[in-house]
């Protein structure tokens, strides 16, 4: 028999008791009756999803930096474009 779904709330506020007791990971499974592997991927993800709203202020730092090479890239082809023209009108003033 399959165990009981947990929604994304209850299993968050299960790793919050963890963090926020002193309770056994034996104990606290046991309690609501779950598999420690099944407590250890939720705190893991838990753990991880914090760790990604922390350096989400780094992302949008990254994506500015992101923002200025697209840019300047821009920049340096039209600059080419031109560059090449010119060497194209300067080679038919030469020629004969």
């Amino acid at each position: 028999m399959k165990g009981k779904r947990r929604t994304t709330k209850d299993k968050i506020l299960i790793v919050l008791e963890f963090y926020e007791t002193d309770v056994k990971v034996a104990d606290l499974c046991r309690k609501h009756n779950i598999t420690p592997g099944a407590f250890s991927k939720w705190k893991t993800r838990f753990i991880e999803g914090g760790k990604r709203g922390i350096e989400s202020g780094r992302t949008s730092e990254s994506a500015l930096c992101r923002r200025e090479i697209d840019k300047l890239k821009t920049i340096i082809a039209e600059q080419t474009i031109v560059i090449e023209e010119f060497k194209k009108s300067l080679e038919g003033g030469i020629k004969r």
